[in-house]
Formats: C-alpha cells, structure tokens, sequence
C-alpha cells in the first residue's frame, strides 16, 4: 500500500487483468490492486541472481542478513559495518550487477533472547 492505493508489480503487466481473480480466489490478494505495475525481474530472476552472488561473494563472509524483497522488486543485503558494506558494494561492482538489483544497508546485530 503506497499513499492509500494497493500496488501490485507483475512482470508481464498486461496479464493481470487474467491473473488477478486466480490470486483472489487463491487467497495471495486480498482485493483487485488500485495500481499495476511491471516488476523488473520475475521472482525466478531474483533467485538466481541472489544465488549467483552467493556464489560469487559467500567467501567474503559479510551479509548479517540477506532476502528477495518482492515488494521493491529487488535483493536486500544487510551488514553489521560499513566496511562490509563497502566491501561487498566493490566485490559486486566487480560482477556487473545490474543497476536497481541490490539495495544494502546497516543492520543491527541480532541478539538471542
């Protein structure tokens, strides 16, 4: 929900109008979105792109948290410093990442309780 209007992102927009009573009626959306909106990459995409960096960066040892965000359409990594955070930026910039595929920011750590 963004300013009061429901948002939804699919990937081929044009076929909501087809997929949006399924979704309904499978209980994924509640009510018909105000506002349809084409995503970027496909939930598949994201899984692989997440695990291709996985791959490529998991040596490093750095992300304190990492997940497919599907509602910004994108792969959010979490660090404990900005040092991490840096090193992973210039470790990914290395790979080509496309622009608008990782959002990174500085998590707390996480505390048992």
């Amino acid at each position: 929900m963004q300013g009061g209007q429901s948002i939804a992102l699919f990937r081929v927009p044009w076929q909501a109008g087809a997929a949006v009573p399924t979704l309904i009626e499978k209980g994924v959306l509640q009510a018909a979105p105000d506002v349809i909106l084409e995503a970027r990459w496909s939930h598949a995409q994201l899984y692989d792109w997440q695990a291709y960096l996985s791959m490529r960066t998991d040596h490093l040892g750095l992300p304190g948290s990492r997940d497919i965000d599907e509602v910004q359409n994108l792969l959010a990594y979490g660090f404990l410093t900005e040092e991490d955070r840096a090193q992973f930026e210039d470790a990914i910039a290395d790979i080509g990442v496309p622009c608008y595929l990782v959002a990174t920011e500085i998590v707390p750590p996480l505390v048992p309780r």
